[in-house]
């Protein structure tokens, strides 16, 4: 991201469609889709990118998407992503969809597994994925 808002050019594109993205009162399919293309355009899409400010500004509601971890915590749950390299609206809403999932599997167990938000979520699945040290 860095390198691609260096370009002056690029910043203002950015911001204009970062700030849809968060605050628009629109359907969040297509803001999703609106910053995905911007992200093209400035030589910028990566799925950490795509999801990070959704998730820092909305941690009630949204999640995080580092492809690797996202994908074996997925996998430990037998849950299908229908994951794609490329930023696309129906592997976000899987993500969103495995993540109340979780959330709602630690609500039945209780105690200190309880989630507040996505953020306690993450940290679960970060934690479960194969691979990752604990």
């Amino acid at each position: 991201l860095k390198a691609a808002l260096s370009e002056e050019s690029n910043q203002a594109k950015f911001a204009k469609k970062l700030y849809a993205l968060l605050y628009q009162d629109v359907d969040l399919r297509v803001r999703f889709n609106q910053f995905a293309t911007c992200l093209h355009r400035i030589e910028a899409a990566k799925w950490t990118i795509q999801t990070f400010f959704l998730f820092m500004v909305y941690p009630d509601k949204y999640l995080f998407m580092k492809p690797t971890t996202t994908r074996n915590a997925a996998a430990a749950f037998s849950f299908d992503l229908k994951y794609k390299k490329d930023l696309n609206w129906r592997s976000y809403r899987n993500l969103l969809a495995f993540g109340k999932y979780v959330a709602d599997e630690l609500e039945k167990v209780g105690g200190n597994l309880q989630p507040q938000d996505m953020i306690d979520v993450q940290s679960f699945m970060w934690s479960i994925a194969q691979g990752r040290l604990v």
